[in-house]
């Protein structure tokens, strides 16, 4: 009988404990709660933020890939124009990259990335005679420039061998 007047008692003491937890504990979940909920709240206007920026950016790149696009097709429409204008005046191609016309200088000089340009737009339009020609310019621009450039010898024998292959 002692021992189930004891396991009584401790079953009283440990419930009451147990309330004692819960009351104790209720308020904290409660923060706790509140505080999840302000979060959830935050989270959701940086969702929305991010969103939007994202949107921006998307449109942003949109403009800038069209901008290429422009520049991409102008850049070989003057190039197509310069290719003309060489063939119906019978212009030298160092004389031009020079920016002299008929003995006289008119602009300043072209660079070597310049004149492989002229030739790397010649190649992609077929025009593999102007590309031999630009590209054995910008090769001898290169051998005598000083200076750094990204154009290397390498990209210009590439463009120039093929090129000549298939002139």
């Amino acid at each position: 009988m002692m021992v189930s007047q004891f396991t009584k008692s401790l079953r009283g003491t440990i419930i009451v404990f147990l309330v004692l937890l819960i009351n104790v504990a209720r308020p904290e979940v409660f923060t706790a709660l509140v505080e999840m909920e302000e979060l959830l709240e935050t989270e959701a206007v940086l969702i929305t933020n991010l969103e939007e920026y994202i949107r921006a950016q998307e449109e942003k790149l949109q403009f800038l890939k069209n901008r290429f696009v422009v520049l991409t097709l102008d850049l070989n429409g003057a190039a197509v124009a310069l290719m003309r204008l060489q063939d119906t005046y019978k212009l030298d191609t160092a004389s031009v990259a020079r920016g002299e016309l008929n003995g006289i200088q008119y602009a300043t000089e072209m660079s070597v990335g310049d004149c492989f340009e002229l030739g790397r737009q010649s190649y992609i339009n077929g025009d593999f005679y102007h590309t031999v020609l630009w590209m054995r310019e910008a090769m001898d621009r290169l051998l005598r420039s000083e200076n750094g450039t990204t154009t290397t010898k390498a990209d210009i024998l590439e463009y120039l061998a093929f090129s000549t292959y298939k002139q």
